[in-house]
């Protein structure tokens, strides 16, 4: 039976159909994590694995479009964002004890489709660090037909000697306490809170940058600023996981921006390149938030996706 206590949905800052329920959940390990859903879609259902800092308020159109698409959607605040349970006295820090931690919030969306009777035929939709998320689990074999990345996370965006240097650090710091700790270079607030839209590396389309900021401003609840050292040694454990996958992995749509740089491109180049049934897709002039980019790039990346899934 369907565990339901309701939670709050910020409408004021989204374009989320009203009609779909968002509730707590508790994960196996007892953290409360916040679970949306929207049924009435025949065609399947899509999970969408939001990206490290993001909450289920900014996937509002994305949402909107798969419903329209004829896909039932869940998705989640990861643990220790959005207003799912933080994991650190300290709020707006981005923490995780193991990214393999986030395969339990995952579970949690399966139990509630599950629970709900939505339509059978799953597929995910991973953003940035939900891309992380998604190859983890199809690894371990999560049973999905399809798959659809939006500039994954594979990879830091850094040089080799900082990346050395940081992995470095980052693997000695939680021993000695300093885990809790804010990645140097990063902030406490969220990067869209206070960098201006000129140069800003998520999307080239100007409305959405400021829907974006408003959503920050209106509801700071919402956000957490830089990683912890924990975080980031957690990220580069994941990193070299991703390097030994050789297994079959289900059909995948990637879609990468010719201006990335949050993750690695060539991390994506080099984890497609071995993906026998995966198409990668390089869209010109597209920042990070592929799917929160301008009109004319949204145009192209849509009927791509629909007719990867329904193929």
């Amino acid at each position: 039976m369907l565990d339901i206590k309701k939670a709050p949905l910020f409408s004021d800052i989204t374009e989320v159909p009203p009609e779909g329920q968002v509730m707590w959940r508790y994960t196996v390990d007892g953290v409360r994590i916040r679970v949306g859903v929207w049924t009435g879609g025949s065609k399947g259902t899509v999970f969408i694995l939001t990206g490290r800092s993001e909450y289920i308020e900014k996937y509002g159109p994305t949402i909107g479009k798969l419903l329209s698409g004829g896909y039932s959607v869940v998705t989640c605040d990861w643990r220790g964002q959005g207003l799912s349970e933080r994991l650190d006295n300290n709020e707006t820090l981005g923490h995780v004890e193991s990214f393999s931690d986030y395969q339990l919030d995952l579970k949690e969306m399966f139990d509630v489709a599950h629970e709900m009777e939505l339509p059978r035929e799953r597929h995910l939709l991973a953003h940035s660090m939900g891309g992380s998320i998604a190859l983890r689990a199809v690894n371990e074999s999560v049973a999905v037909r399809k798959i659809i990345f939006s500039a994954p996370f594979w990879d830091v965006h850094m040089s080799a000697g900082l990346k050395a240097y940081a992995s470095l650090v980052t693997a000695f710091a939680p021993t000695i306490g300093l885990g809790s700790k804010r990645t140097p270079t990063t902030a406490p607030s969220a990067y869209i809170a206070w960098a201006p839209y000129d140069n800003n590396f998520l999307t080239s389309d100007e409305k959405t940058y400021a829907w974006l900021q408003q959503q920050v401003l209106r509801h700071p609840e919402l956000v957490v600023g830089g990683p912890s050292l924990a975080w980031l040694r957690e990220a580069f454990y994941e990193i070299r996981y991703f390097q030994k996958i050789e297994k079959p992995l289900p059909d995948c749509l990637c879609f990468l921006g010719s201006e990335e740089k949050i993750v690695s491109p060539r991390a994506v180049h080099r984890v497609m390149e071995k993906w026998s049934n995966g198409e990668l897709v390089l869209v010109p002039g597209a920042e990070h938030e592929i799917l929160m980019e301008t009109p004319e790039i949204l145009d192209m990346v849509w009927p791509k996706i629909f007719a990867f899934l329904e193929n």
